[in-house]
């Protein structure tokens, strides 16, 4: 299953405008998985990772996730945005993984967190309530 620009937006508590600039390079925030000329699909994962940054970013500047994202991919053979947990602690970003990484500033802080506070419903950083997200039948992408 794949989704268009607008219904992402709309799932992910965003705008398209911040979709677009989000892909833009040289340093990428979210490239779709289905784009092609002309054309932008967002998968499954990728909706996640919109609902993961757009939970960010009710707490921390995009600077400040575009810079831990980098720094994540510097500490592990990095995937796709939604494989990580990730998330914001005052002025910085946790990555919850086996431990957990400070990934903007200070190594080794400790955080508990599970996927429910991204996949559930979240005041975004412009105030506006995100609705929860849609879970995928068996066999969807």
């Amino acid at each position: 299953m794949t989704y268009t620009a607008t219904l992402t937006a709309a799932l992910g508590g965003v705008t398209e405008a911040q979709l677009a600039h989000w892909r833009r390079r040289p340093n990428p925030l979210l490239i779709p998985e289905h784009a092609g000329p002309g054309k932008i699909r967002y998968s499954f994962r990728d909706l996640l990772a919109v609902r993961t940054v757009a939970n960010l970013r009710a707490e921390v500047s995009l600077q400040k996730i575009r810079k831990a994202v980098t720094n994540l991919k510097h500490f592990d053979d990095f995937d796709h945005l939604s494989n990580y947990q990730l998330v914001a602690d005052n002025d910085t970003i946790v990555w919850v993984g086996d431990q957990a990484v400070d990934i903007l500033r200070r190594p080794g802080q400790q955080v508990l967190v599970t996927m429910r506070d991204v996949l559930g419903e979240f005041v975004g950083w412009t105030g506006a309530t995100v609705v929860p997200s849609p879970i995928p039948s068996l066999g969807c992408e």
